[in-house]
């Protein structure tokens, strides 16, 4: 989730990259989304209730 000057998400090209799209919803990470988190996609209250090292390991398969 490095910076860009492009709003569109560099994953799907579909959304604007957010936090939150990435995070919850980007159909491109739904498998990381799947192994990591549990879901294709998920609840942003999940993410507060994620472990750090989860969050660092799933930001890691989307770059």
């Amino acid at each position: 989730m490095g910076l860009s000057d492009q709003p569109t998400c560099r994953g799907c090209k579909l959304e604007d990259e957010t936090t939150l799209h990435v995070m919850c919803h980007c159909t491109s990470y739904a498998t990381g989304r799947r192994r990591l988190l549990g879901g294709d996609e998920i609840p942003p209250d999940q993410i507060m209730q994620t472990s750090l090292k989860i969050l660092l390991e799933f930001i890691e398969c989307t770059e």
